[in-house]
């Protein structure tokens, strides 16, 4: 009863943020009226306010943080010139609303094309930005307790999802109950109704209503619960952790592996943690463990995010940029100064931090420099590379050529596709003014083929596309049990699970396991390398093979066994790839 009567109480104080932020929670009210008009609104698309409202929602989403972000800085000294002169604080409030209506100029058509993934990216990566932006505005004026009044931003914002999700579960069991008892009809929208107001203007106006005030005598969340799991939950867990990824490099170095796109995240994310636990440790300055930590951890990380470098800088120079590369870019690049500024400052005004960090997201998402445009250009060199190559760019324009490598027009058309979905059509270069998907043919000669593709990576080069010919009988003889597997080892991806068969990739091996019951048994291991280089030798004679050539035969568990192997991609330095194969057995699974 404790947390209903919390909850109640909230519900009472959000009038403090009405008081306190008044244009944010007029967002959040904007925000939830427009979605709630689109819940009920036609599934018509060319319904003449459906651009409007899922444009407008977005931004006003965007307004929340913007105003707030505003109300901050107005906050942030006591008698400063900033808060004693209206006018600024108006100029202010015009320059939000300019931003507002740009963000508002730049997303619609792409709401109404139902396209152009690169507006998404801007409108995160501003969003992101003011954000983080909220952090430390609030403290311009003194950077004492400015690690604690962080952290209060976050349990804020936790306690008020929490009531979110707890009022949201109650009162939806107040409806399913009056539904189903009394016999009550609700029209069918209600909860999700219900869900708008509750995650919008409620949780807002709880957060709001607990935002740290900058002035307050003691913002701090420097309690024994919160030191206990910076020092001896998340700590004890990231050292274990850099001694795992240490053992790593040996086997890396030792092997001459390259990190996959999975292992790369895994370091950048494991560089964020660590640089989230150091800003904490830098409120205990006075204890050993932090002061510990704050003097040599920071160089354990370094090499991880070095590693990370290198193993992007492969993958760019292999398939070029694409907004999420980029974007580990510019994040790898932020925690390794956040790393040298650990070690170079200890951690003595981490106000900095977050101001590097905005910096970063706006010059990575605005302007020539920002992801966009880096990456659209990035794409149209690769694309422009293989037309010079085969002779199908003259003055400027696409000539339709057919007789080309079976490689290069699945790289062709894997970028051509990136630049559809990613682009408006008017910014791109080469592409005639009427160009769509299905005049592919037509502009370049030959039918769009489709490759396998891992995660966000749109172009592979390599063995981008390999396949048997699929007018040939696959010769089953001797066998009695049929079975289509799959596997990629991307990040986007996880074990290949089937009902009898469970696929895995362990240390440079594609591995099958039986499934009995609830144990598994290894019942086929084959290095991948060894699957590649059999693709290499068939690929030299055309890219299209007998299903008959490509497989592998054996007996294990008592069973005979062939796996073909179908269908193989991957990129030029074979660390990413996606795997189908036709498992024949002798006896039965069931």
């Amino acid at each position: 009863m404790k947390i209903i009567q919390s909850v109640t109480n909230q519900l009472k104080n959000t009038r403090v943020s009405f008081q306190r932020f008044p244009l944010s929670m007029l967002c959040a009210l904007l925000f939830a009226i427009s979605t709630i008009y689109m819940n009920h609104m036609g599934k018509d698309p060319a319904t003449i306010l459906s651009g409007f409202s899922s444009a407008f929602s977005m931004v006003m989403v965007l307004g929340v943080f913007l105003f707030l972000a505003t109300d901050l800085i107005r906050d942030s000294y006591e008698a400063s010139w900033i808060k004693s002169h209206d006018s600024f604080k108006m100029v202010l409030y015009i320059f939000d609303l300019a931003i507002l209506a740009s963000m508002y100029v730049t997303i619609r058509p792409s709401l109404a094309a139902d396209s152009y993934d690169s507006t998404w990216y801007l409108y995160f990566g501003v969003l992101v930005a003011t954000m983080v932006a909220c952090t430390f505005l609030g403290r311009l004026h003194s950077p004492d307790k400015f690690e604690q009044y962080v952290g209060r931003i976050f349990q804020i914002e936790f306690i008020a999802l929490v009531y979110s999700m707890v009022l949201y579960g109650g009162l939806s069991a107040v409806l399913f109950a009056v539904v189903h008892l009394f016999g009550i009809s609700l029209y069918d929208a209600i909860y999700v109704d219900l869900l708008i107001l509750i995650f919008g203007p409620f949780q807002a106006g709880v957060f709001l209503a607990g935002f740290p005030k900058n002035l307050s005598n003691d913002p701090s969340i420097q309690g024994t619960s919160f030191k206990v799991l910076i020092q001896k939950l998340l700590t004890p867990l990231l050292l274990v952790y850099t001694a795992i990824l240490y053992l790593y490099f040996i086997k890396m170095f030792i092997n001459q592996e390259i990190p996959s796109n999975l292992i790369r995240n895994l370091f950048i994310w494991y560089g964020i943690v660590s640089v989230a636990c150091l800003f904490f440790h830098s409120a205990y300055q006075e204890d050993m463990t932090s002061r510990a930590m704050l003097r040599f951890y920071p160089a354990l990380v370094v090499p991880s995010i070095l590693v990370y470098f290198y193993a992007l800088v492969l993958r760019i120079q292999d398939v070029g940029f694409t907004e999420p590369r980029y974007m580990g870019l510019v994040f790898g690049m932020y925690v390794f100064i956040c790393l040298v500024y650990f070690i170079w400052r200890k951690g003595r005004d981490n106000r900095v931090l977050p101001m590097i960090l905005v910096i970063f997201l706006l010059l990575g998402t605005i302007g020539p420099q920002g992801m966009v445009s880096v990456s659209r250009r990035s794409q149209e060199k690769r694309l422009e590379g293989y037309l010079l190559k085969n002779d199908m760019l003259k003055n400027g324009k696409i000539v339709a050529k057919s007789n080309i490598k079976e490689e290069d027009k699945a790289q062709i058309s894997s970028i051509v596709s990136y630049l559809l979905n990613t682009y408006d059509l008017k910014d791109l270069k080469y592409f005639p003014k009427d160009f769509s998907s299905m005049r592919f043919e037509e502009v370049f000669g030959f039918n769009q083929v489709s490759a396998k593709e891992s995660g966000s990576d749109k172009a592979k080069p390599g063995l981008s596309y390999f396949a048997f010919d699929q007018q040939e009988a696959l010769d089953i003889q001797g066998f009695d049990r049929y079975y289509v597997l799959h596997y990629s080892n991307s990040e986007m991806s996880g074990d290949g699970d089937y009902r009898y068969f469970t696929v895995k990739g362990s240390n440079g091996d594609l591995v099958i396991y039986k499934k009995e019951g609830t144990a598994s048994q290894e019942f086929i291991r084959i290095p991948v390398s060894e699957i590649f280089k059999k693709a290499e030798a068939l690929q030299s004679t055309g890219s299209v093979t007998s299903p008959n050539e490509f497989s592998f035969e054996g007996k294990s568990l008592g069973q005979r066994y062939r796996l073909v192997i179908s269908e193989l991609s991957t990129d030029a330095s074979q660390q990413d790839y996606y795997i189908g194969m036709i498992l024949l057995t002798q006896g039965n699974n069931e």
